[in-house]
């Protein structure tokens, strides 16, 4: 988990910097069939009636593209967009 929060912290930072000192809110919900995931605590059932526990997530962030306020669309380059 705190290696998410810091992976997350960065992101915020490197964006923070190009939207112009403009606040940007990204917002991740785990999801395991209808349920919220909650590391280290829940035991989830697949669809084959199999419990499994969920330790880590690991996000990978890429192509992102960001709408202004105008409707047009700044688009982070490829060779920056990979976290």
């Amino acid at each position: 988990m705190k290696k998410l929060s810091v992976i997350l912290f960065v992101f915020f930072l490197f964006f923070a910097a190009q939207a112009q000192q403009k606040n940007i809110i990204v917002e991740f919900n785990n999801i395991f069939g209808k349920e919220k995931i909650e590391l280290h605590r829940g035991k989830y059932a697949n669809p084959f009636g199999e419990n499994i526990s969920i330790e880590l997530l690991q996000y990978f962030i890429t192509n992102m593209a960001f709408e202004r306020e105008d409707g047009s669309f700044y688009i982070v380059p490829q060779d920056s967009s990979y976290f």
